[in-house]
C-alpha cells in the first residue's frame, strides 16, 4: 500500500514537473530582460517587439525569425542579440548559436548576469 502511494505521489511529480519546465522557457527569457541599448532603426525596434510577442505566446521559431531580422536592420541593437541568444538557449535549444549570440551582446554592452556569464566562458 505504501508503495503504491510513493508511486501515484511520483507520477503526479513527473507531469507537473514538465508541465512547469514548459512555462519555464518563457519565464526564463523575459523574466531576466531589461532593455539597455536604444535602436537605430525603426524596424529593428517593431522587429524586436514582435519577437518579444511571439516569446510570450512561446512561438520561439517565429520569434527567432522576428529577432534575426531585428538584427540585420540593426547590427549594434543588444537588446536583439540578447534575446536572440535567450531564445535559442532556452527556446530552439541550439547553444552554439545562443552563445555566440550572447557574446555578441555582452560585446555591444549588455550586462549579462553572472550565470550567463560563466556559461559563456565556458
Amino acid at each position: 500500500m505504501f508503495m503504491k502511494l510513493i508511486y501515484i505521489i511520483s507520477i503526479v511529480l513527473v507531469l507537473h514537473c514538465s508541465k512547469v519546465q514548459a512555462q519555464g522557457a518563457k519565464a526564463i527569457i523575459l523574466n531576466n530582460y531589461v532593455s539597455t541599448c536604444k535602436s537605430q532603426s525603426f524596424f529593428a525596434y517593431n522587429y524586436l517587439n514582435a519577437g518579444v510577442q511571439m516569446i510570450e505566446t512561446r512561438q520561439y521559431k517565429r520569434a527567432e525569425n522576428k529577432l534575426s531580422k531585428a538584427i540585420k536592420n540593426d547590427s549594434t541593437y543588444c537588446d536583439a542579440w540578447y534575446l536572440a541568444g535567450m531564445v535559442y538557449l532556452h527556446g530552439t535549444l541550439d547553444t552554439v548559436n545562443a552563445k555566440k549570440h550572447l557574446i555578441k551582446a555582452k560585446a555591444l554592452g549588455y550586462q549579462i548576469n553572472s550565470v550567463l556569464d560563466n556559461y559563456i566562458k565556458r
